[in-house]
């Protein structure tokens, strides 16, 4: 980038509440509104690239991030070429002729420069250099695309000028007007104007890198930028995302689908892993490719990030009469993915930028062709995409290693194979943007649901018990009233595993059955494990309100030691008092 670049600044006029230390609103003129609304066309590539080449901003705490590190870390072998590597960690702006002219430009990517074919009768050309043409020719030859700039100072980039605009410090952009000001006001709950006052500021290149990072991960970004002057994440709006359930919709023969084989943990009802093809991990690749504004329109006006959608939502409701062409609304809003960047798999309507020639060769493609090739990792492969979408090559990843790293006992582990298409698409877009750890299991959680879909409640434990009472034969229910008031069930029988270091294991999958027999093998068959008989033993507690309520709210939320959790400090008395049991099974029975 030119010196004269780096020192270009836009002025902006601050109003400040001293006595809250925020930002209020800002007033702009439409160089520093162009600079805002072309955060839209940024890839989550380069947002990521950019955050990551600059120390000093913060990290937007998504899941793409592992999938930006996953193709860093990825072996060109696995590609079709190493230009598919270059494409993904540094995706072209859709809209890039137009970022050119913004007064103050934060990519250092951003270029009109092309290399033409080395052969003189090929016209076939590429951002890249080197690139093989489909003519046995490389391109070489550096050249230029015309760059036009506005053909007067009333017309902006992508707005108009003539006015000045409002910004709130939500990033919600308004006409400026006085009106317009004091609705503002009264929508924060200001009367007066006494702790206001005006700041005016030059904003260069570094203030709107970070007002960008800040637009993704606070509700306050001008505030952060310029008093407080750092990003801080807000983690009310970062943790706990919830999935928009306005995707769904019903499937057709045309629509494009993936099989896609899931591992699970049955007792954390969560994904562990997934199993996936080369066409599943082109597909999630392809996200970093996406720009802000297709990526919002695709989730329906409502990303979850920071206080971007307003800025969205700013574009959409701004009078086209304001912008510099009528196309440019909509340009803003769903710029589309850049030529040469598309992924064969279109679960998402996102489109294709088309250029204004037919001559821009396609990097991916080992032949040099100018077509759409739309693959990024060779075919046929496997891959292990984690819950937090880090992709791995399957044969790279040891079977006994995955396991042993899980953590998780085999008999807990389920697996799952279920057809992603365009629902589950937008779900997991989404849980990859807001989702830090998770985004597999925030995604594609409906169909963890299998409990709620046989007829329970899907809350730990308690629809085995559910199931119990459904099993049980009338005659073991009492026929007579329970008495009023707090009650004691005594001589409880608890049946559980005493190990040497006096910790104590319940047989508690919360399944009650009929007692018709002491003998040691029935008691095998209820207890499901592999104990030997000398080391079960019989204790008699007393089950109070206490233990009652705590047994509840246990059993709603595990499914595999209700009784454990509630009822070990109990047993642990007994034990360590050197109680001895009322009964005792020999090794032989």
């Amino acid at each position: 980038m030119a010196a004269n670049d780096q020192e270009s600044k836009v002025p902006l006029k601050l109003l400040i509440d001293d006595k809250n230390k925020r930002v209020i609103a800002a007033e702009a003129n439409k160089d520093f509104v162009d600079i805002l609304f072309s955060f839209l066309t940024f890839p989550i590539g380069t947002i990521i690239r950019l955050t990551n080449n600059n120390q000093s901003m913060p990290k937007i705490p998504t899941c793409m991030n592992n999938l930006y590190k996953s193709v860093e870390n990825l072996s060109v072998n696995r590609l079709y070429t190493e230009n598919c590597k270059s494409i993904l960690l540094n995706p072209r702006n859709p809209c890039i002729e137009d970022c050119l002219k913004l007064k103050v430009k934060i990519d250092d990517s951003v270029s009109n420069k092309y290399f033409k074919c080395s052969n003189d009768n090929c016209s076939n050309k590429s951002w890249l250099v080197n690139v093989k043409c489909s003519c046995e020719g490389k391109t070489s030859k550096e050249i230029f695309s015309d760059v036009r700039n506005p053909t007067n100072d009333y017309l902006g980039v992508f707005i108009k000028g003539g006015i000045e605009f409002i910004i709130s410090d939500d990033l919600r952009v308004l006409p400026g007007s006085p009106i317009s000001l004091v609705q503002l006001f009264s929508d924060l709950g200001y009367n007066h104007m006494n702790h206001i006052r005006e700041m005016f500021v030059e904003v260069g290149k570094e203030e709107i890198l970070r007002l960008l990072i800040c637009s993704l991960i606070s509700k306050s970004p001008l505030t952060e930028v310029f008093i407080n002057k750092q990003a801080i994440v807000d983690n009310n709006i970062m943790t706990e995302p919830r999935i928009s359930q306005v995707f769904a919709e019903p499937r057709n023969v045309f629509s494009i689908e993936i099989n896609l084989k899931l591992i699970l943990s049955k007792s954390r009802n969560k994904i562990l892993y997934a199993e996936a093809e080369d066409s599943f991990v082109d597909f999630l690749f392809s996200f970093l490719t996406f720009p802000i504004g297709s990526v919002i329109t695709t989730l329906k006006g409502i990303s979850g990030l920071g206080c971007i959608d307003n800025l969205y939502k700013s574009v959409t409701d701004l009078e086209s009469q304001w912008f510099s062409f009528s196309s440019y609304q909509n340009r803003l809003l769903n710029p589309g993915v850049a030529p040469k960047h598309k992924c064969q798999n279109v679960l998402l309507p996102i489109f294709v930028e088309l250029p204004d020639h037919n001559k821009l060769i396609d990097p991916r493609d080992i032949s040099g062709g100018i077509s759409e090739f739309g693959r990024f990792t060779k075919s046929p492969s496997l891959f292990i995409v984690s819950d937090d979408l880090e992709v791995k090559p399957m044969c790279s990843t040891s079977s006994f290693g995955l396991l042993k790293e899980l953590n998780v006992p085999l008999f807990d582990i389920e697996e799952k194979v279920i057809s992603f298409g365009k629902a589950e698409a937008q779900c997991l877009l989404q849980a990859a943007l807001i989702g830090s750890s998770s985004a597999l299991t925030l995604a594609l959680s409906s169909f963890l649901k299998t409990q709620r879909e046989e007829g329970g409640c899907g809350l730990g434990s308690i629809d085995n018990l559910y199931k119990s009472v459904e099993a049980l034969d009338s005659k073991w229910f009492n026929t007579y009233p329970t008495s009023n008031g707090n009650a004691s069930v005594e001589n409880h029988i608890v049946l559980y595993h005493k190990s040497e270091n006096a910790e104590v294991h319940f047989f508690d999958p919360m399944e009650p059955v009929p007692l018709k027999s002491k003998h040691p093998q029935k008691f095998r068959k209820f207890s499901k494990a592999p104990s030997l008989f000398y080391d079960v033993e019989e204790q008699v507690i007393s089950v109070g309100e206490s233990e009652a309520l705590s047994l509840l709210k246990v059993s709603l939320m595990s499914s595999l030691s209700a009784l454990t959790v509630v009822l070990n400090h109990m047993l642990k008395k007994h034990i360590d008092g050197d109680v001895k049991s009322n009964l005792r099974f020999s090794q032989a029975g």
